[in-house]
């Protein structure tokens, strides 16, 4: 079965975009767990929501200049959330406030249930740390799930992969993350840069390696790495594809497929557009993902279905 979760994870480091950066930090982050990424998060998971049934994930990656949401990181949220409540789970979704309405129509765009509850959190700190403390109490979370959601570096400034500051545009979620790990609360972080929540977890190999690791563009030039850690790191070519990834490891554990399909990626990421989303690399509205098109990332979902269906079988 490990075989299998190794496959997983090289199926969404596909370079596509020829970035290097995800391959750079899978390989060292396979050095550090010894095992497949992707099966020490699907059984970090798997294992958390036998013990209680509510699960929050927290997407949303405003770019700076279009001041717009990128296609990247929403579908793999709404993925997640389909599969996770598919298996029983309460399923809450955490965004800034400009993007609640783009994630309740995502979410209707696979699912018609109304099952799901899609909540704001807050771009301020101070709000942002109440807001926290608030969730966790009032919820009790078994999980929490980063999906390419931007984390601070260690002097508390938030930037994109090419070292822009964004600090005033996110919502301040690794808080919460921090919060939920003081609790010995699962916390899986899923991304592709470096600057995401839970990339802490391989620091110091951002800042040596990565571009702007190190030192940012903007005034404090304490680089782009995310200072804030997680239980199970996940990293892919883009975030989304992390996130479907996540989602075959649940449905080998669970035995059910809990995939969508190629038809529905399409139909995802043509909504995510309409409704205003830019891809993050070419920053325009376009039918790409970190500039990889629509027919490839439909690729991708096949080749993840087909693959893990024939292995639910086997």
């Amino acid at each position: 079965m490990e075989e299998v979760f190794e496959v997983l994870g090289q199926i969404v480091l596909l370079d596509l975009n020829t970035r290097k950066t995800p391959r750079i930090l899978y390989s060292a982050l396979r050095e550090k767990y010894r095992r497949p990424m992707i099966m020490k998060a699907s059984l970090t998971l798997f294992n958390a929501i036998k013990e209680n049934k509510t699960v929050f994930i927290s997407t949303g990656f405003i770019m700076p200049k279009v001041y717009a949401q990128e296609t990247d990181g929403p579908l793999g949220a709404v993925v997640l959330a389909r599969a996770l409540t598919n298996l029983g789970i309460d399923t809450i979704l955490l965004t800034e406030p400009q993007n609640t309405e783009l994630l309740k129509e995502l979410l209707l765009t696979v699912d018609t249930s109304g099952r799901y509850k899609v909540l704001e959190f807050p771009t301020d700190p101070n709000e942002a740390n109440i807001r926290a403390e608030e969730l966790l109490k009032s919820y009790n979370p078994s999980a929490l799930i980063f999906i390419e959601k931007v984390g601070a570096n260690y002097k508390g400034e938030y930037h994109t992969m090419g070292g822009i500051n964004v600090t005033g545009l996110h919502a301040k979620v690794d808080i919460l993350a921090k919060k939920a790990l003081a609790e010995k609360k699962t916390v899986i972080g899923i991304g592709d840069g470096g600057n995401e929540v839970g990339m802490g977890v391989l620091e110091e190999i951002i800042r040596e390696k990565v571009p702007y690791g190190r030192v940012c563009r903007c005034p404090c030039k304490g680089g782009i790495a995310c200072h804030t850690s997680c239980t199970a790191l996940v990293v892919s070519t883009t975030s989304n594809w992390g996130a479907y990834a996540l989602v075959s490891g649940l449905s080998l554990l669970s035995h059910s497929l809990l995939l969508h399909t190629p038809l529905q990626e399409e139909e995802l990421l043509k909504k995510a557009v309409e409704l205003g989303c830019v891809d993050g690399v070419l920053l325009k509205k376009s039918l790409s993902v970190d500039s990889i098109p629509l027919k490839e990332n439909s690729a991708v979902v096949e080749l993840l279905n087909s693959f893990t269906q024939r292995n639910i079988s086997d």
